[in-house]
């Protein structure tokens, strides 16, 4: 019992945090958001993996909505509070299973503490306080890692084989799954040590029992006569700016942004604790060509190629942030063992001094994260959101259609018929709406015969896809026009 005890502190410690911060303003909510509790919904009521219009949501995959239902059903609360607890439950497993493989590694106890600690106060693990996929996505992940690293010390199928029906539902909640499965087939087939006969078997195994789990969405969608993939192929090479958010992200992990003399501290820190000479003799005498270290490793290196593939041909839009990198950071830590284990060694004052300036130190987003999500919510279902102008005038307000620029927000909040104001730009492309005046005209159209109101937000993300604020207020200066402190109404 002894040695689990930092497993069991922490999973209680992260299951109360999500609790805790999100009790004020719920699970924070995007545009993802929206689409999963609508197909959650819709899912409860009988209704299938369908939007409120009754087509098949296939641009993300159903694993999630559908985990969010049954527990939903298990615990009979409604799907909006079900998906907190969920969110927190998820997050207490995340750190079960991150300790489980702690434990193949043969850490120290203050190492282990330590790595505990740097993933709590991480800000990457902060999308768990949204009604984002990636917390389910992160717990199956670490499943698999688990099982795999069973595997290889003992080579008995059975691990690979659950290992692999795991990774028919990790693509099942993110299609980036894909990428982390391509790291798996190439640890099998280059690096496990065994003949080339077995290799090959074990990766045919493998990827043929994912496929299999994978096929049954693929199936269902045809049902609808649609493609399991609603992502289209557009070539647009990778652009350097999104090699710099990368490396900024990584950065920000275990250094706040805007504090260049932590960093500073730190290594001045460094030095005088452990010696120069120290750390030189840590590093070139750790030991990284490790076949469970070569795993994660190549885990991590796919998983980058991955979207850098997926930036290029099919969606330009992706962010390289804290939410779509967060799966790797676990697994960063775990590599980074080693260091941190020959660093800490037996424990003194002086390497605890240190290492408790260093969490506060990395701790910095994630205290301003939590206290804004905790006072004021994140994203749509937060305190701007709520006590939005627009929103309290279009829920007094009867009318047939709602155009908008902010969709999303206003599927969350109203029961109107919800339309998008033409787009100038399409997001995943960046390409130009050759249609966008005859849609446009369209629009005018609908209004100007009393069917609709147009609603404009100022201040919202991606808001150069659409026509700008002057010149929809120059396209309709003759009509009635309400303006509010978060943007304005236009109708009869």
């Amino acid at each position: 019992m002894k040695k689990y005890i930092i497993l069991l502190v922490f999973s209680i410690l992260s299951f109360i945090l999500i609790i805790t911060v999100t009790q004020n303003y719920n699970l924070g909510m995007s545009p993802d958001s929206v689409s999963y509790l609508e197909v959650a919904k819709n899912l409860q009521d009988g209704k299938g993996i369908t939007g409120n219009n009754g087509k098949l949501v296939s641009h993300w995959p159903p694993f999630y909505p559908l985990s969010l239902v049954y527990f939903s059903n298990f615990v009979k609360i409604d799907i909006l509070e079900s998906a907190r607890y969920f969110s927190a439950l998820l997050f207490a497993i995340t750190f079960i299973l991150f300790n489980l493989i702690l434990k193949k590694f043969n850490l120290n106890f203050f190492t282990e503490f330590f790595l505990n600690a740097l993933l709590l106060f991480s800000t990457p693990l902060t999308v768990f306080l949204m009604m984002h996929s990636e917390g389910l996505f992160l717990v199956l992940l670490l499943a698999i890692v688990y099982l795999i690293l069973f595997w290889i010390k003992n080579d008995k199928k059975v691990y690979l084989i659950m290992s692999a029906i795991l990774s028919g539902l990790m693509i099942l909640t993110r299609y980036a799954g894909i990428g982390f499965i391509g790291g798996i087939i190439l640890f099998l087939l280059f690096f496990k040590k065994n003949n080339l006969k077995n290799r090959i078997i074990n990766s045919v195994l493998f990827s043929s029992i994912s496929f299999f789990v994978f096929s049954v969405w693929i199936f269902y969608a045809r049902s609808f006569g649609q493609a399991a993939v609603d992502r289209k192929f557009v070539f647009h090479i990778i652009s350097f700016q999104h090699i710099v958010e990368m490396l900024n992200t990584f950065l920000q992990w275990f250094f706040p942004v805007f504090t260049s003399y932590f960093v500073i501290f730190t290594f001045i820190l460094l030095i005088i604790f452990f010696g120069f000479n120290k750390i030189k003799y840590i590093f070139l005498n750790v030991n990284f060509y490790n076949i469970k270290l070569l795993f994660l490793i190549t885990l991590i290196i796919s998983y980058i190629l991955f979207l850098f593939v997926s930036i290029s041909f099919f969606d330009v839009a992706t962010p390289l942030n804290n939410r779509i990198l967060a799966p790797i950071f676990p697994f960063l830590l775990i590599i980074l063992s080693p260091i941190f284990d020959r660093m800490i060694g037996n424990c003194s004052i002086k390497k605890i001094i240190i290492l408790n300036i260093l969490i506060f130190g990395m701790s910095y987003l994630f205290v301003n994260i939590y206290h804004d999500m905790c006072l004021k919510g994140s994203g749509y279902s937060g305190k701007k959101w709520i006590q939005s102008e627009i929103i309290q005038e279009l829920q007094n307000n009867n009318y047939d259609e709602v155009y908008t620029n902010e969709h999303y927000a206003l599927r969350l909040y109203l029961s109107h018929e919800i339309k998008k104001i033409p787009m100038c730009l399409f997001p995943h492309t960046f390409k130009k709406n050759e249609s966008f005046d005859f849609d446009f005209n369209k629009l005018k159209e609908s209004i100007s015969l009393g069917k609709g109101a147009l609603v404009y937000f100022d201040n919202i993300h991606q808001k150069y896809f659409y026509p700008s604020r002057d010149f929809i207020l120059n396209e309709f200066e003759n009509y009635d026009i309400k303006k509010f402190n978060d943007g304005f109404i236009i109708g009869l």
